[in-house]
């Protein structure tokens, strides 16, 4: 349509009649008055605005970008126009289209606050988009241009607050998150974030806290719950607590739920069993790490693996993960019934969860029993809670028959060891001893900062102070970090060790980390949350690690892992002990040079890299387990 040249306008009479039937709240009414003038006044943008407004007030939102579209053609100085189309442009998600006529809108009338605050809005909703397709800097960027706009902009704030948590500055994290919070002290996201950061700089006591309000004001969010099960880990709990929190988890995730039992797949003589693995880490991860060689290993004339990731991986080991499946289908977790019917379409016999309560978890999913048989397995050390959940597979140095009360699930063991770890595609070799160069003994934890809680902290500076000049490494992603670097050297200050005998270093590039390891004499494990992963890589690189075991699965995988490596002189009951062993290794350098030389052979020959046995000793379980579940949905079907 082409519109007059000419300032043909309306009488006032009609014009008033048209914002009057606005005022009234009479949307339809202005609606055909709008419709009418521009039919007899084509040029008339009052006429055209009037009907975009109208149109979306009553949800016809396309049909209203089209009005519009006319209107700024009349009006196109007009920052109120501008305004309406880009809310309509944001409802229709068109956001990057919405920011051209925020900035139109904002050059025409910069004094907005109203508009200022609906642009920094939509600046932060195409952040989120960004950082959903992990373009980390693209969304910094945005939510950095939202702030400038409206410094108390709430969800910029937040948001600009998980981006510094995953990459620093951190303790920006935890400012950005405070403000937020200062602003809406309701606001439940930004209170479990701030919760997350706490707990990333080893504030473990303070995260618990912190995720209990968070979870006050969101009694529903099974996310939040399922955030602060995984926090207890690192802290000293007892496990009747942890339970009555897992069980309140599977209330959450369960309660509204009608599960009928999955139906059992026909399974005829000689067919393959269909086994489901569903996690977050499938890719570089130390889950990836534990599970590559075992894939690799499994008996494909008896198993068809069936991989679920819920986060796509794009690394070179997600690439050697899918090249071991036989089918790899990506579930999205944010619509847990559509995920389950997924599943369940897929006939799958046997699902192992290899996340439990870590990120990007599949619980709520699994809570609706898309597979007849569900087992916990590798990716977590404790109960999930959840109801269907049927079995958690362990050994039984790390869950001892009488620690089977710590979970809801029924333990299933395998024979020597629930982890079986893969050889790093590319490492260094095992380096001589450095204490034979350097005349002291550097210690080392290349722990998650969150594990090196103030017990652990005080054990080590009494160890240190036994071993004169002894010096710690330390290195993990928070630690490259200047700020972070200055809170754990004041913590250990605190119980007399000097930063001078203190090394930090951040996130490397797995190589990288694995040479560090050529300058550390001995390895101290973290508790109560001991290592597994960084346990394993210490072996590998011929570095011994003493470990201090305790009273739940978490607190002894430390245990599980020396004595499979025939190191029990590593392993102690009682701090007195880890404290005594770790003096009296460090005053033999010889025996401890010997041991690095001969500690890789050592751990290639244990089960802990034994992958065919492994994964015979897993088909064996996992078939047993089977058999269980047909031999169980049999007798429930006879007569009674």
């Amino acid at each position: 349509m082409e519109l007059e040249t000419g300032n043909k306008l309306p009488p006032e009479a009609r014009i008033r009649e048209l914002f009057s039937a606005f005022q009234n709240g009479s949307t339809e009414q202005a609606l055909l008055r709008a419709r009418a003038m521009v039919t007899e006044y084509p040029a008339f943008g009052l006429g055209w605005k009037a009907k975009a407004s109208a149109l979306a007030q009553l949800g016809k939102h396309e049909d209203a970008l089209g009005a519009f579209a006319t209107a700024v053609q009349c009006l196109p100085d007009d920052a109120e126009l501008h305004h309406l189309g880009a809310k309509l442009l944001c409802v229709l998600g068109r956001a990057d289209e919405a920011r051209l006529s925020y900035e139109r809108a904002l050059q025409l009338n910069p004094t907005s606050t109203r508009l200022r605050k609906d642009f920094a809005a939509t600046l932060s909703d195409l952040g989120a988009t960004r950082q959903a397709q992990a373009q980390v800097e693209a969304a910094r960027d945005f939510y950095l241009q939202a702030l400038a706009l409206d410094p108390d902009c709430v969800p910029a704030l937040n948001n600009l607050g998980t981006v510094y948590a995953a990459q620093g500055p951190f303790l920006e994290a935890e400012a950005c998150f405070e403000h937020a919070l200062r602003l809406s002290p309701s606001h439940a996201d930004a209170r479990s974030n701030l919760a997350a950061s706490l707990q990333d700089l080893g504030r473990i006591e303070e995260a618990r806290q912190c995720y209990q309000k968070a979870l006050e004001l969101a009694p529903a969010s099974h996310r939040i719950l399922s955030n602060l099960l995984l926090c207890t880990n690192y802290a000293e709990l007892d496990p009747n607590a942890y339970l009555d929190l897992a069980r309140t988890y599977a209330d959450l995730v369960g309660s509204r739920l009608q599960v009928s039992p999955a139906p059992v797949p026909s399974l005829l003589p000689g067919a393959k069993i269909r086994l489901g693995f569903i996690s977050g880490d499938l890719r570089e991860h130390p889950v990836g790490y534990f599970l590559e060689a075992v894939l690799r290993k499994l008996d494909r004339s008896r198993l068809c693996v069936v991989a679920f990731p819920t986060v796509e991986g794009r690394d070179p080991l997600a690439s050697r993960l899918r090249e071991c499946a036989d089918e790899w289908i990506p579930i999205a977790t944010a619509n847990p019934r559509q995920a389950a019917d997924d599943i369940a379409q897929r006939d799958i016999h046997i699902l192992l969860d290899l996340s439990g309560h870590t990120s990007n978890n599949a619980l709520p999913v699994l809570a609706r029993r898309p597979a007849p048989v569900q087992a916990s397995w590798l990716g977590y050390f404790a109960s999930t809670g959840v109801p269907a959940m049927d079995y958690l597979i362990a050994d039984r140095l790390s869950v001892p028959q009488s620690h089977a009360w710590h979970f809801t699930e029924k333990i299933r063991y395998l024979p020597q060891t629930r982890l079986c770890f893969t050889e790093p595609e590319s490492s260094p070799p095992v380096s001589p001893l450095p204490a034979r160069s350097s005349g002291v003994i550097t210690f080392a934890s290349f722990a998650y900062l969150a594990k090196i809680g103030d017990p652990v902290l005080a054990l080590w500076a009494r160890l240190m102070s036994a071993v004169p000049s002894s010096r710690l490494l330390l290195k993990s992603k928070q630690l490259g970090d200047p700020a972070v670097q200055d809170l754990v050297a004041k913590r250990f200050a605190q119980v007399g060790i000097s930063r001078d005998r203190l090394v930090f270093e951040g996130h490397s590039d797995r190589l990288a980390y694995l040479r560090a390891y050529e300058r550390v004499d001995i390895v101290l494990d973290t508790f109560p949350f001991t290592g597994a992963t960084t346990t394993m890589e210490a072996l590998w690189m011929g570095v011994p690690v003493l470990s201090l075991a305790g009273e739940r699965m978490v607190a002894r995988q430390g245990k599980a892992l020396l004595i499979n490596a025939d190191l029990p002189d590593w392993v102690a009951d009682s701090p007195q002990e880890y404290l005594e062993k770790g003096m009296r290794h460090c005053s033999d350098l010889g025996s401890l040079e010997r041991l690095r030389g001969g500690l890789r052979e050592r751990l290639r020959s244990s089960p802990l890299m034994d992958s065919t046995a492994f994964a015979r000793d897993l088909e064996t379980l996992l078939l047993r387990l089977w058999e269980e579940h047909v031999q169980a949905s049999s007798d429930l079907q006879q007569p009674s």
